[in-house]
């Protein structure tokens, strides 16, 4: 497997720490790749910037005190603005396991002064490595070797940890339409439909406020161990599957679930709306006592439902839709956290679909489209139930 490649920034007057890192990282399994390489001459630097964050895994930047200022009153030293401009672009691409900000303190011949560069303040929760450098002396008599050493391993570390979700970050072609104002590079966590634990994880933190669910006909055990989201009256869940007692629909989605039995379908909507409203109780117990009867819809197009028996009704605000449209995906919204699933084409059961995640941190863009303009589409075209 080819080693992680590591971007390496400096100030031009402390390219020997560059320098330094790049003859080094190597025999510690990192693959360097130097900001002197990574801006050719000719090309806009914003530009290089954008394809330097896409081919790597990572970066190290050397913030070293190189410009005097006088910052409220106060005379202090400064790294390159430009470096920390740089350092930004990196840790929102790669996150503050992939990059390592290494500030070297100076310290003249008579260590009369040491000198340190004074870092943004939103930079002080960051963990970053202190190195005394004293003028005069050669890197190899400090302790850059250790910090890279450690640095290196953390990155491999991370590397492991994301490959385990099946992820990579091998360079891809991709960054040459970054610029592009209508594009958004996604950050997701994919995985098997049959392997896929965290949206369950998700809807049991105590707190959790919105979710919203759209499905074809069947909710997937996800309900239980969620008494204090069902407790907490400020809580609000909305689930909208498609209209199973439509005869016309349901045939239409039969032609894709061959095995599927007349009536079928209208009982897993039954059945979903049953095991949503029962949470955490026993659902095949609950299931012979809770009764779900679901009438044609009256004029404003609300379907009627009559639910009987149920012990521990949610004090949450449950909303249930019922769409005349015919669903083509899944999707599961846990506060700022969403999970699509594209219903699969083929007529077998397996193998199961994969499940793609949207951070609304990460990903804004993405996480409102589906939000708004699909999930709330479907919702407002859809029958309350």
């Amino acid at each position: 497997m080819e080693h992680p490649r590591i971007f390496l920034a400096s100030s031009k007057e402390e390219i020997r720490f560059v320098k330094y890192a790049e003859q080094h990282l190597p025999n510690l399994g990192l693959n360097p790749i130097s900001w002197t390489s990574s801006f050719p001459g000719g090309e806009f630097t914003l530009e290089s910037l954008y394809a330097a964050v896409q081919n790597t895994e990572g970066a190290i930047f050397f913030l070293t005190p190189d410009d005097f200022a006088k910052v409220r009153g106060q005379e202090v030293w400064l790294p390159r603005d430009n470096l920390i401009f740089e350092a930004g672009m990196f840790l929102a691409a790669h996150g503050r396991k992939r990059v390592a900000l290494i500030v070297p303190s100076k310290v003249s011949k008579e260590e009369s002064e040491q000198v340190k560069a004074k870092l943004p303040t939103d930079l002080a929760g960051l963990t970053y490595a202190g190195l005394v450098c004293k003028e005069g002396k050669d890197l190899a008599e400090t302790e850059l070797l250790t910090v890279l050493s450690e640095t290196a391993a953390m990155m491999k570390e991370a590397r492991q940890q994301y490959s385990e979700f099946g992820l990579s970050y091998q360079p891809t072609k991709l960054h040459k339409f970054l610029p592009d104002e209508r594009l958004e590079l996604v950050h997701s966590l994919v995985g098997s439909w049959d392997q896929f634990g965290a949206i369950a994880a998700l809807m049991q933190d105590p707190s959790v406020h919105e979710i919203d669910i759209l499905v074809a006909y069947r909710v997937i055990d996800v309900f239980r161990s969620m008494r204090k989201f069902r407790s907490n009256p400020k809580a609000r869940l909305r689930l909208c599957m498609a209209d199973m007692m439509d005869r016309h629909l349901s045939a239409i989605y039969r032609r894709k679930y061959v095995d599927r039995k007349e009536g079928y379908l209208e009982e897993a909507v039954r059945d979903s709306i049953r095991h949503v409203l029962i949470g955490e109780s026993d659902p095949k117990e609950a299931g012979k006592i809770v009764l779900v009867d679901l009438k044609p819809p009256t004029q404003d197009r609300r379907r009627e439902v009559r639910i009987g028996n149920l012990v521990d009704p949610p004090k949450a605000n449950y909303e249930i839709y019922l769409s005349p449209q015919r669903i083509t995906f899944s999707y599961y919204r846990i506060d700022d956290i969403s999970f699509v699933i594209p219903l699969d084409m083929k007529s077998g059961k397996g193998p199961a679909p994969y499940v793609w995640t949207i951070s609304k941190e990460r990903n804004p863009r993405l996480f409102e489209y589906y939000l708004q303009t699909e999930y709330e589409a479907v919702i407002r075209s859809a029958k309350t139930v």
